[in-house]
């Protein structure tokens, strides 16, 4: 079996195709450009060296000269043209076609219409299920042994000098204000810091992934979105790393689909009390952290989700009508 990730949403694909070749399946990713970040890819077309008109033509040439021999194309929230209008043409192939949406590709603006041509649908939080409603959730991995490597080097040399004495509040931006309600988290942060000289805030963004990690492992409290409804990347990394969390979680999602989840739900209103409970209870910030750990082995670790994929993928392959 032959597998083809494109794009790199939040470091998702990689992990993804790490933990599909550990299974002794070909899996490669494939970019259009380098990521800021420093996600990782085997392949990059660079169709930035090009004129924006003519990008779309190098792409349909790569996917054809250098990309078409593949089983699975496992699209995350992209396709290799515009529009999704590849979609029929993988299907013409005989490629199996799977579209993963990671938020803003459908969230409020529903399915794209040519993405309707492929074999299976995901999405990487059920709050997007209201938006593609044929879809089925496939929670965002964690390379647990990447986490855990972190914080290793973390515990043997702490490369940020930090205050001992201090506690960390760590959030970040990452460019999505409205989505994550920086505004409220913000406001909140000039009050917890006013009331409590202990307390540090660690804002991250626009750094490499390592870097971006190993500030999470020196925190001692995280916060991440307000607004959506349920957590992203950042919480399940740090959830990994054995670190509480802020997040706000709608009921109805947190009651169908995690109900055991230990973050804290937070919200723009009593986000403030959360944070001053967890900063005046170190034990309480240690059990939480304990069984946020449990919970990611459980729900997101990439030996677990990859093992629900290939059964997917199976499932795909074997189906000799391709419907």
């Amino acid at each position: 079996m032959r597998v083809l990730h494109l794009s790199n949403i939040a470091d998702v694909p990689p992990t993804l195709s790490k933990y599909l070749r550990k299974n002794n399946i070909k899996s490669v990713v494939v970019v259009f450009r380098k990521d800021p970040f420093g996600f990782e890819y085997d392949y990059n077309m660079n169709v930035d060296r090009y004129p924006r008109f003519i990008q779309s033509t190098v792409r349909f040439h790569d996917l054809f000269r250098y990309f078409r021999n593949y089983d699975i194309y496992h699209l995350h929230s992209s396709s290799f043209l515009p529009f999704y209008v590849d979609a029929p043409l993988l299907r013409i192939m005989k490629k199996k076609i799977i579209y993963h949406h990671h938020g803003s590709d459908v969230r409020y603006k529903g399915i794209p219409f040519f993405s309707k041509f492929g074999h299976l649908r995901l999405v990487s939080t059920p709050d997007l299920l209201e938006y593609a409603k044929d879809a089925i959730w496939i929670p965002n991995p964690v390379d647990i042994e990447k986490t855990d490597k972190i914080a290793n080097k973390v515990n043997k040399n702490n490369s940020l000098d930090l205050d001992k004495d201090k506690i960390y509040i760590l959030y970040s931006p990452r460019g999505q204000y409205n989505i994550r309600g920086t505004f409220f988290i913000e406001n909140v942060l000039k009050n917890i810091i006013s009331k409590y000289k202990e307390v540090k805030i660690i804002k991250v963004e626009n750094l490499p992934k390592k870097e971006f990690l190993i500030k999470v492992a020196n925190a001692d409290i995280i916060i991440d979105g307000l607004i959506i409804g349920w957590y992203g990347v950042l919480s399940i990394e740090a959830m990994a790393l054995k670190k509480p969390v802020c997040c706000y979680l709608r009921e109805d999602l947190k009651e169908k689909y995690a109900p055991n989840c230990p973050i804290i739900n937070s919200t723009p209103e009593n986000l403030q009390g959360n944070l001053e409970m967890l900063i005046e209870d170190e034990k309480l910030r240690y059990e939480i952290g304990k069984k946020s750990r449990r919970y990611v082995k459980k729900i997101h670790d990439a030996k677990v989700i990859v093992k629900k994929l290939i059964k997917m993928y199976n499932i795909l392959i074997g189906d000799k009508n391709g419907v």
